[in-house]
């Protein structure tokens, strides 16, 4: 315990872990220091501490410290610059915890001491502990960001689709890509003429053009942009290019490898006969038309292959409803337009300087281009009407690993005594947890 007077009488008697904290006396309400355990020695009767006199030779030096310090005097008796810095053995002799920046080369008091291997000076480092700092406490407000809760897409009217293609930023894609087939038809020229390593430039072209719709598809759905993308996209040669290309090609040959695999089986033809066999192909060519759509927009924008299973595809054209029809029958409008149109325009462009006989075009160049300018235009409209169609009805699609859960199957789950499982609304924008399963009963086991 610390027992020190007050200057009024009264007398504290408090803990030692008090020791330097400040007190306030009862009687007379003076603040009062509470004395520091060196300090009870020296503690006089009155309260007050008691003071080493100064010795005679401290204070003659004493008297031209405090000149050098308290005087507005920059230059001494001489006339020579007076440095008011500090010196390092000052700083030292204050107690001083930290030492200046500007001072930390200084060499400390002490012998030095060497590195045994290099024989190179060591410098001792300053380490500071990560002190606390007080927390300012901040009074808690409204929030000032808000996310958007039961998000909806914004939809697209495909019946608007011929008119928006014709917006200056669709309508420049669109003449740029029919300049692409253009210069395509060029090329063909030095290929009829011998120039037969310059068909990959004809493909890439036809490579860029499959990879554009596919791009189309993805920007207006996903994306929700309402213009076409150029051509190239984003300029990235994997996912602007290979990867909508592949997309484009694996969803049709797996619409039509069936009917390609019967009209190209020799065994067909000669045991089923001509007939039979131009019958099959054409009906599986047909399936292939019908299923071709959504398994293009399950391959571009589901996210995964898991979602071309059979019943997800069904349950994606079940979604979209009558309209899916509309889109079965662009796509065949657009794919013959533009197959007979190119067709047409190729081997017109190639028999120009040809040098080996081909085939007549069924139409001239003139009809052909305008049926190949026309079946492009069809291709942009049926890619955007598909995305528009993603946008429209997404939250309906039976997909999975997708932003939103569908609830209408759980809604419509049972359990026994056709008891329904209560659940509250889900936010389709958050992944919210599956329901509990229904309890089941255990039966005894018989022996």
């Amino acid at each position: 315990m610390i027992k020190f007077p007050c200057k009024c009488g009264f007398e504290f008697e408090v803990p030692q872990e008090m020791a330097g904290s400040p007190l306030q006396c009862p009687r007379c309400m003076l603040l009062n220091e509470v004395p520091l355990l060196s300090d009870l020695a020296e503690l006089e009767k009155d309260g007050t501490i008691r003071l080493e006199p100064i010795s005679i030779e401290e204070e003659g030096t004493r008297e031209a410290e405090l000149r050098r310090t308290y005087l507005p005097r920059r230059h001494d008796d001489s006339g020579q610059d007076i440095d008011m810095r500090q010196t390092f053995e000052q700083i030292v002799e204050a107690g001083a915890d930290e030492i200046p920046l500007e001072m930390k080369d200084h060499v400390r008091p002490g012998a030095p001491k060497y590195d045994p291997v290099t024989g190179e000076l060591i410098k001792p480092l300053t380490v500071r502990g990560d002190e606390a700092k007080p927390v300012i406490p901040i009074a808690a407000g409204p929030p000032t960001l808000h996310y958007e809760k039961n998000y909806q897409s914004p939809g697209l009217a495909i019946w608007k689709a011929p008119m928006l293609l014709f917006t200056p930023g669709s309508a420049a894609v669109l003449l740029m890509m029919f300049a692409l087939h253009l210069l395509a038809l060029g090329i063909w020229v030095l290929i009829g003429g011998g120039l037969i390593f310059a068909g990959f430039f004809v493909m890439l072209i036809y490579v860029v053009t499959i990879a554009h719709l596919a791009n189309i598809v993805e920007e207006v759905g996903p994306e929700e942009r309402d213009e076409l993308p150029t051509p190239l996209r984003g300029v990235s040669w994997y996912d602007d290019v290979v990867l909508p290309y592949w997309h484009f090609t694996f969803s049709f040959a797996l619409s039509y490898w069936p009917a390609f695999l019967v009209f190209f089986s020799r065994e067909m033809w000669l045991k089923a006969g001509p007939a039979p066999t131009l019958v099959i192909a054409f009906g599986l060519a047909l399936i292939g038309t019908f299923f071709f759509p959504a398994v293009l927009l399950t391959a571009t924008t589901g996210g995964t292959y898991v979602n071309l299973r059979p019943d997800r595809v069904l349950g994606l054209i079940g979604a979209i409803g009558v309209r899916y029809i509309l889109v079965v029958l662009l796509w065949v409008a657009a794919a013959w337009s533009y197959f007979v149109g190119s067709v047409g325009s190729t081997l017109s462009a190639a028999r120009l300087i040809a040098f080996v006989r081909l085939p007549r075009p069924p139409l001239n160049i003139g009809a052909s281009l305008a049926l190949m300018a026309i079946g492009l235009y069809l291709l942009h409209m049926f890619s955007w009407v598909l995305g528009a169609l993603y946008r429209s009805s997404h939250k309906d699609f039976p997909w999975a690993f997708q932003r939103h859960i569908s609830t209408r199957k759980i809604e419509r789950r049972k359990v026994r005594h056709d008891k329904p499982i209560p659940m509250e609304p889900k936010d389709p924008g958050v992944l919210a947890p599956e329901p509990p399963p229904p309890r089941l009963r255990a039966k005894p086991v018989r022996e």
